[in-house]
């Protein structure tokens, strides 16, 4: 049954997803209020950092490992993949623990050591991630997740708020939760079952760099299109401008969780569907679903963002509520990137990802350079919706031997009340009835638009529920 698998992997990570991200948000809450908008502006900013170097110590092995592993079957050549992929993470981990060391020498405190920690625990994790994919363990991808999560949340509370170390104690809580994660996976899957001395040779190993390597600048230049613009506005309007941005960037963030647990199960989908002759019509039935769902969820967002606004975050960040709209809009064209994305890793085509990435990158430079002196922070959003556009439609061009993607009929409805969602929020701003009777508008469309999802996911838990009983 088509799709089916797909659903059930999305449902099943969207739990873990859903709630860490929830408990993520929580934390912002709980850290705006603790910190100043300049101490949050610093930590976005080394976040941005950890992401731009994440690929460059990992250079990105554990998505080559993920993408082989799902081709084979047998634990003896999964190990193959998994030790040799382990062995150059730990290679290059040396680079991290040198690096320490060297702060260490130099007498360095304050914030560099608590960077450098986070930064290696991050690049563990991010294996881990990878590797659970590759063994299609997804119960314990979404529970790293949660446990991670839930330990950040903790030993924040202990050292930002019962402690008061400020900014050096949330990069620490940081550092542990992320340490929590990785021994949670290397103790439930048992990973020491795919080690194997003997896997290790040189010709895997050249394989899997061979893979990965190209994704190295494509990784780069989505640091580019993603983040370089926090650092352009730290240059240009300090960290307190920052704050507010990131705080902004904060709402697309959690929408954009929901297309990153839908993309897991997807690429997995990808891999499985390269050799069925009707995949281009699948993909771009998938593809028509998914814009439907996100269109509609996008509207729901926008329609309650005033909350947040107005009840829930300091004054101090309230100039971001009028850059969600376009920050929002962005996060949906990266998804359709995503998608592509997803569709040229199965054809193992790494580098065409890359090149589209570069194209953005630079066209998100060179905007963001050139208007955010005059514009501010409209810039630094117009800049990122621009650059994302211009890459999904760059991918779009070279799949079109692939897969041909057309909107149905559904899809441009969806579309057409997302944008009207996009003006009421700049046009409704102090009318809190249209404001109330935009949220009443955007639950029926949600209701209307997905009426078949929700009775699948109903079916699909009543299923559960009844194997349970049975078991």
């Amino acid at each position: 049954m088509k799709g089916n698998t797909l659903l059930k992997n999305t449902v099943l990570l969207s739990i873990g997803t859903m709630f860490a991200k929830g408990m993520q948000f929580l934390l912002v809450l709980l850290v705006s209020y603790w910190l100043t908008t300049e101490q949050y502006g610093l930590f976005d900013v080394l976040n941005t950092y950890i992401t731009l170097l994440l690929p460059l110590l990992s250079l990105a092995t554990g998505e080559a490992v993920f993408r082989f592993c799902a081709s084979v079957e047998s634990i003896e050549e999964k190990a193959k993949y998994i030790t040799n992929g382990l062995c150059i993470t730990s290679g290059l981990l040396m680079l991290c623990l040198f690096v320490l060391f060297g702060l260490g020498k130099a007498g360095v405190t304050g914030l560099g050591m608590p960077f450098a920690l986070l930064l290696v625990s991050q690049l563990y994790n991010y294996y881990f991630q990878e590797y659970v994919r590759a063994i299609k363990q997804l119960k314990v991808y979404a529970w790293n997740l949660i446990i991670s999560t839930c330990m950040i949340i903790f030993f924040s509370i202990v050292l930002v708020y019962g402690m008061g170390l400020g900014l050096q104690g949330l990069l620490l809580a940081h550092f542990l939760g992320y340490l929590a994660g990785d021994f949670f996976v290397v103790f439930c899957t048992r990973i020491w079952m795919y080690l194997d001395r003997k896997a290790i040779d040189g010709r895997t190993a050249k394989e899997i760099v061979k893979y990965s390597l190209p994704l190295v600048p494509n990784n780069i230049s989505w640091w580019i299109l993603s983040v370089s613009d926090r650092q352009i506005i730290h240059y240009f309007m300090g960290v307190a401008a920052n704050g507010i941005y990131a705080i902004a960037n904060k709402i697309p963030a959690l929408y954009s969780s929901v297309y990153t647990t839908f993309n897991v199960s997807w690429q997995q989908e990808v891999v499985e569907k390269m050799e069925d002759p009707d995949r281009g019509v699948y993909f771009n039935e998938i593809y028509n679903r998914v814009m439907v769902f996100l269109f509609t969820l996008c509207s729901g967002i926008l329609s309650v963002v005033f909350l947040l606004f107005s009840f829930i975050f300091d004054s101090r960040y309230h100039e971001g509520y009028l850059y969600v709209p376009i920050l929002l809009s962005a996060a949906i064209f990266a998804s359709q990137m995503q998608f592509c994305g997803g569709i040229q890793i199965g054809l193992k085509k790494t580098y065409e990802n890359g090149l589209t990435t570069i194209a953005g990158a630079v066209i998100n430079l060179a905007v963001n350079i050139t208007m955010i002196r005059y514009w501010g922070l409209f810039a630094a959003s117009f800049s990122t919706l621009i650059a994302n556009w211009s890459v999904a439609w760059l991918r779009k061009i070279r799949l079109r031997k692939v897969v041909q993607f057309k909107y149905e009929k559904k899809t441009w409805f969806a579309a057409a009340f997302y944008l009207y969602f996009v003006f009421a929020v700049y046009i409704c701003q102090g009318n809190m009835l249209f404001k109330w009777l935009h949220v009443a508008a955007a639950a029926s469309m949600f209701l209307i638009f997905q009426k078949k999802f929700l009775i699948r996911m109903m079916a699909h838990r009543g299923k559960s529920e009844r194997g349970t009983k049975c078991r």
